[in-house]
């Protein structure tokens, strides 16, 4: 399962092929362009990745805040959002924030609470919303994956792996609760139908709303009464209906169960 975090980590720096004034800091896998002299090999920083959003405070201490326009220098409408950019033909991914020469942090703690760095989620489209009917963490999922850069020693020189390609598509989660959680809410007061991102959020979708596109994917392919039927008191399933068909709603062909406990992805190809 994946967890956002912004991880104190130790920093190695390489010279940037095609500047004086910037280099290049590693984290793992990741690279960001920092200052040159900023950092020094084994220098102890705080990584902020990807799709973080900075709070004003820490915009401002690391100079990308804009006085002016009273907004940040990265993404979004606010200039706050961390998304990669290449600079001078090197992709730089997240933000390397130096830590005090005194600070007691260790290496992997997470300092995303302590800085007030949350995760960007991306609106959802008004027709994929859904009308919210309960809020409950205890009927949904919070489904993410790991970024594999984030472990650069996971697999040594000579270890055979398996590469699966990932379709990209919509996430729809379908759980059933135990009989002592039913809530007549529910569809049949047991079964609960989310989006990844309500999902995340303990928020569960009218399954027998007509116009929402999760309920009409979940009725067309039986998965709502299947579940109830074949997987009774278990926890929550989940799976992944190809974007490039969504609107088709094409049959289900496969069910695979995967590697994560009490998870049953369905997947929908053509």
């Amino acid at each position: 399962m994946s967890e956002f975090s912004c991880r104190v980590v130790r920093v190695t720096i390489d010279p940037h092929p095609n500047a004086d004034a910037i280099e290049i800091a590693r984290v793992g896998d990741f690279q960001s362009i920092v200052r040159k002299g900023q950092f020094v090999t084994g220098d102890l920083v705080c990584y902020i990745p990807e799709q973080a959003l900075v709070p004003e405070n820490l915009l401002r201490q690391m100079g990308l805040w804009g006085e002016e326009s009273g907004r940040g220098s990265l993404s979004g409408p606010d200039g706050n959002r961390v998304k990669a950019i290449r600079l001078r033909g090197v992709v730089s991914q997240g933000l390397v924030l130096g830590l005090p020469k005194d600070a007691t942090h260790s290496v992997g703690e997470n300092l995303a609470e302590v800085l007030g760095v949350t995760k960007y989620e991306p609106p959802i489209p008004s027709n994929m919303a859904g009308r919210i009917v309960a809020s409950s963490m205890a009927a949904t999922h919070k489904y993410d994956f790991e970024n594999l850069k984030r472990f650069p020693d996971l697999f040594g020189d000579g270890d055979e792996v398996v590469i699966t390609e990932k379709i990209h598509g919509t996430f729809i989660c379908v759980g059933v609760v135990p009989e002592q959680q039913a809530d007549e809410r529910f569809y049949k007061s047991r079964v609960t139908l989310a989006s990844k991102g309500l999902g995340a959020q303990g928020f569960v979708m009218d399954a027998m709303e007509a116009e929402n596109l999760y309920a009409q994917a979940a009725h067309k392919h039986g998965l709502l009464d299947g579940m109830l039927k074949h997987y009774g008191d278990l926890a929550t399933r989940s799976g992944l209906p190809c974007k490039k068909h969504q609107r088709r709603l094409l049959a289900a062909q496969e069910c695979h169960r995967v590697a994560v406990t009490h998870s049953i992805c369905f997947g929908f190809w053509s």
